[in-house]
């Protein structure tokens, strides 16, 4: 199946509800992507969603709910996903309205289940499914879950959240609304060596983020490129990889589908795209059943 990620933002910078917090994310991190579940909540596009999940998933989201007391489409307020850059190095931060007693009793029943302690913080530690790899978790206070298969991540996340290790620097591009907000330092992630890996190469960063203003979603695409010289060169590609790719697929041909490239510095590339909720919600639709 296909994927189309409609991102977007435009409003003024200000952290609230459950956007990102870089506060919780250790520098060494080289990329993140965090969700704001309750954006997405309020937002028509996530209404719509929520609800085809609710039809399709009713009975899973239930067992979930009676095992773990909890409803991940409601009482979830974000998760932000991220990592150094290097295969299988990444960690989950789920925040939301958690009964911790109850997660940590149902945790006692994974295989293996072991506990380990590390400063004054409990570690749940568990085999998966497949019995090939040791996950971890760990509660930052009682709404903050930790999650990874790697237990030195584990530590230097929960020593970033209790402030005894630096975070990542706030990143300067995060506006209210975003339901998605996305970050990658190219350069500092291991990367398959073929074609579409080398043209990327040529980026040194991207932020990508998600919104929806009044009835369209809007994407912000900003693009550093590594090197100066590049940078309108970036802005044709990224202008006709859109094109094309209307052109080629008639499902995209037939949306009012805007975009608009900005370049007020030297050396950075902004796309603004914009779709109506609407086609973007029956896009999603035709995608999902081929």
């Amino acid at each position: 199946m296909k994927t189309l990620f409609l991102l977007s933002c435009l409003a003024a910078p200000l952290l609230q509800g459950g956007q990102f917090d870089s506060a919780r994310v250790p520098e060494s991190a080289e990329w993140y992507l965090h969700f704001d579940l309750e954006e997405i909540r309020e937002s028509k596009f996530g209404k719509v969603i929520i609800s085809e999940v609710t039809k399709e998933h009713g009975e899973a989201i239930a067992n979930i709910e009676s095992i773990f007391n909890l409803n991940p489409l409601e009482d979830l307020h974000d998760v932000t996903l991220f990592g150094n850059g290097k295969p299988d190095h990444s960690a989950v931060l789920i925040k939301g309205k958690m009964n911790r007693g109850h997660l940590e009793k149902n945790i006692t029943q994974a295989d293996d289940y072991r506990v380990r302690a590390y400063r004054d913080v409990v570690v749940h530690t568990w085999m998966d499914d497949s019995g090939s790899k040791r996950q971890y978790a760990a509660f930052h206070l009682d709404d903050l879950l930790v999650f990874s298969d790697r237990m030195d991540l584990l530590k230097l996340t929960l020593d970033t959240l209790a402030k005894k290790k630096p975070s990542v620097t706030p990143d300067e591009n995060i506006f209210a609304g975003e339901m998605v907000h996305a970050y990658a330092n190219i350069q500092k992630i291991e990367l398959n060596d073929d074609d579409g890996s080398r043209l990327l190469r040529k980026v040194e960063k991207v932020t990508i983020t998600l919104q929806e203003e009044g009835d369209k979603l809007m994407t912000q695409l900003l693009l550093i490129p590594k090197e100066e010289r590049n940078t309108l060169r970036l802005m044709k590609i990224l202008d006709g990889l859109i094109a094309f790719g209307m052109m080629s697929d008639n499902d995209l041909d037939q949306l009012d589908l805007r975009t608009q490239l900005i370049n007020n510095e030297a050396k950075k590339v902004t796309m603004l795209i914009t779709l109506p909720v609407d086609q973007a919600l029956d896009l999603l639709g035709k995608l999902a059943n081929k």
